[in-house]
C-alpha cells in the first residue's frame, strides 16, 4: 500500500497536464465501491497500447477514494516507467514551479560538502529569490515591495536533495488555475509565476554576459531579470560555493501557459569564476547609494594628512583608507575623512594592526567608495 497519497484534486490536475481527457463514464449497474455518478473517467491514447483509461472519484469523500488513487498511481508508474514515489512527487508538484539548485560534489569526499558551504548556498539562494521578487513587485506597483517579497520567500517550499551532488528543490507556488477546467487560458498568471520567469531570465542574462565576458549583457536585461541586489546575492553565492560551477534547473507548472516560444524546462550552469563579472553588473545597476547609514569594519590601509596630525588648528585634510569586506561590493577600499582626534586613533589602530569601525553613508567615489560624513568612529 502506498503511504501518504497525494491530494485527489492534484491527481486530476496532473492527469490533465499529462494529456488525459475527462469523459463521462458510461452507466453500468454499479462500479466497484461507488455509484457511477460519483466517478470520472480519464482517457489517453497511447501509440503502443491504444486508449488507456483511469477512473477517479469526483471528490475525496466517496467510498474507495484511496484505493482508486493508489490504483491510478500504479498504472501511471508502469506507463511512465518511473518509480511510484517519483510519480507521487510529480503529482504534488503540479501546482508549483520547480527550481533545482545544485553544486557538484568533489569525488573524494563521500558525496558531501562543507557545512558552511551548504549554509551559504541555502541562504544566498533564498536571498536571490527574495530580491528577484522585490524587482518584480517594484515593476508591478509603486508600493513598497519589501514585505510582499519576503512573504513570497516564506511561501516557497524546500524539496529533497539529490544523490551525486549537493542540491535541493525549491517549489514556488502558482496555485490552482481554476479557469483551466473551463479552458480559459488568456487570463494573467499570478505574481509568483512572473517571479520565477524573472529569475530564469536573470540566469539567461548571466549566461550571455559570461559568454561575452561583458557585464553589459546582464545590466541591459535588468528590467526583465536581475537588479543590483540580485546580482550581489548571486555573486556571494558564487564566491562561497567552493566549486567550479553552480547549476539551476527550471521546470514550469503546466497550470499556467507560458508565452509562445518559452520552454517549460531550462537549465543554466554558471561558472563560479563569473563572480567579479556579476558583481560589476551589480555595481553598475546600483544607480544611487544606500540612503541609510551603515557600519563598516576593516583594517586601515592608507593614511594621508596635509598637516601635522597633532595640530588641532587644522581640522581638515585628514584622510584614511579602510579595506572593507562587503557582502555587496566585495573587498573594496573606502576613503574616509576624519577629525584630528579620530585620525590619531586610526593611526594607533594601524600601528597595532587593529580594525576600525566607521558609521556613515557609503557612496561611490571613482572606482571605489567613500564616507564623506562620518557619524561615528571607533577602534575594534
Amino acid at each position: 500500500m502506498i503511504e501518504d497519497l497525494p491530494n485527489l484534486q492534484l491527481m486530476r490536475r496532473y492527469l490533465r497536464a499529462q494529456g488525459w481527457t475527462h469523459q463521462a463514464l458510461k452507466p453500468v449497474a454499479r462500479a466497484i465501491g461507488a455509484p457511477v455518478k460519483e466517478l470520472d473517467l480519464y482517457i489517453r491514447n497511447d501509440p503502443d497500447f491504444g486508449d488507456l483509461e483511469l477512473v477517479l472519484p469526483k471528490h475525496s469523500g466517496i467510498v474507495g477514494t484511496p484505493e482508486r488513487v493508489e490504483q491510478a498511481l500504479r498504472t501511471l508508474s508502469g506507463l511512465l516507467e518511473k518509480p511510484i514515489p517519483e510519480v507521487v512527487d510529480e503529482v504534488r508538484a503540479v501546482a508549483f514551479d520547480k527550481i533545482d539548485a545544485a553544486l557538484p560534489n568533489p569525488s573524494d569526499t563521500w558525496d558531501t560538502i562543507p557545512l558552511r558551504v551548504a549554509d551559504t548556498f541555502l541562504r544566498q539562494t533564498r536571498a536571490l529569490l527574495v530580491f528577484t521578487a522585490v524587482s518584480e513587485y517594484e515593476a508591478r506597483s509603486a508600493d513598497a515591495p519589501g514585505p510582499e517579497a519576503d512573504h513570497y520567500g516564506d511561501l516557497c517550499r524546500f524539496g529533497h536533495t539529490f544523490h551525486g551532488s549537493f542540491g535541493f528543490r525549491i517549489l514556488s507556488p502558482v496555485g490552482p488555475h481554476e479557469e483551466l477546467e473551463l479552458d480559459v487560458i488568456d487570463n494573467p498568471p499570478p505574481p509568483e509565476r512572473q517571479i520565477v520567469r524573472r529569475l530564469r531570465d536573470g540566469f539567461r542574462a548571466v549566461t550571455a554576459a559570461v559568454e561575452a565576458a561583458d557585464p553589459a549583457a546582464l545590466v541591459g536585461r535588468a528590467r526583465q531579470g536581475f537588479g543590483a541586489d540580485s546580482c550581489f546575492a548571486l555573486a556571494r553565492l558564487l564566491e562561497r560555493a567552493e566549486a567550479q560551477t553552480v547549476k539551476f534547473d527550471f521546470t514550469f507548472s503546466p497550470e499556467w501557459r507560458l508565452p509562445d516560444g518559452e520552454a517549460k524546462h531550462d537549465v543554466f550552469e554558471i561558472p563560479t569564476s563569473a563572480v567579479q563579472l556579476v558583481r560589476e553588473a551589480g555595481r553598475e545597476l546600483r544607480v544611487k547609494p544606500p540612503e541609510a547609514s551603515i557600519e563598516i569594519r576593516g583594517r586601515v590601509v592608507r593614511m594621508k594628512s596635509e598637516f601635522d596630525p597633532a595640530d588641532l588648528f587644522h581640522p581638515e585634510g585628514r584622510e584614511i583608507g579602510v579595506r572593507w569586506s562587503s557582502d555587496d561590493f566585495g573587498d573594496v577600499n573606502v576613503r574616509i575623512q576624519l577629525t584630528p582626534q579620530d585620525y590619531d586613533a586610526a593611526l594607533e589602530a594601524h600601528r597595532r594592526g587593529r580594525d576600525v569601525v566607521v558609521k556613515g553613508v557609503v557612496e561611490p567615489w571613482g572606482r571605489s567608495y567613500q564616507i564623506n560624513k562620518v557619524e561615528a568612529f571607533r577602534t575594534a
